[in-house]
């Protein structure tokens, strides 16, 4: 008997105008449809952010504010907004000049009383150390001669001297007048050190740096 029934709502929903069968395939088709649409919104909800962002990140190379950076240049920064998909360009001036190649390089960027009076301490340093190398060490001119005996800078309101501080302290009587501290000696612009001042410091250096590598070569012949 149970079998019969059932052959009989087998049959009966196997017919066309069945209410049950048109049931059935509506809800199957709005199944469908549903899949469908969530996996559009999935999709669609992967693709936004990579809509949204540039297509490559931006190369150095396509912009000549992003070459490595030299001083007295400008620096610009390139900043990717992914929220709007665009290139934001921040441009700073750095304020700052590029380090001398050389004494006369560092003297040529200075304003014209600095260079005057900077000029006659070069010279002076070059007749009482005329062995001693020239250079540009920590961005301002140095000499050396069996180790360092002096520099020179200038700065905005006042040049500088650095002779060491054994120097200082044995010339401290003839520095009276002068802004000392361990190894340099500042002096004002409008009054700047005698050459005879420079000449008997470079002097007195250069008997140190001789001293020191005399005592120095002893010791390693000794050791031998």
């Amino acid at each position: 008997m149970r079998l019969a029934q059932r052959q009989i709502r087998r049959i009966l929903a196997d017919r066309p105008d069945h209410p049950k069968r048109d049931a059935a395939r509506q809800g199957s088709q709005e199944i469908g449809k549903d899949h469908e649409g969530n996996a559009s919104n999935e999709k669609d909800r992967h693709e936004d952010p990579a809509k949204s962002l540039p297509t490559r990140l931006p190369d150095p190379a396509d912009n000549p504010a992003q070459k490595p950076f030299t001083p007295g240049t400008t620096k610009a920064k390139i900043r990717v907004t992914p929220e709007a998909g665009r290139k934001e360009i921040t441009v700073k001036s750095t304020g700052k000049t590029a380090p001398a190649r050389d004494v006369d390089d560092y003297l040529a960027m200075l304003p014209e009383n600095s260079r005057a009076v900077l000029k006659r301490v070069r010279r002076t340093i070059k007749v009482a150390a005329p062995k001693a190398v020239e250079k540009i060490s920590y961005r301002m001119p140095m000499y050396n001669y069996l180790g360092m005996v002096v520099g020179f800078a200038a700065f905005k309101n006042h040049c500088s001297l650095f002779i060491g501080p054994s120097v200082i302290e044995a010339h401290k009587d003839l520095l009276k007048r002068y802004d000392t501290s361990k190894g340099t000696i500042r002096f004002p612009i409008d009054k700047p050190l005698p050459a005879t001042l420079v000449k008997k410091l470079v002097k007195a250096r250069i008997k140190e740096n001789e001293e020191r590598f005399r005592k120095r070569r002893r010791a390693s012949q000794k050791r031998r």
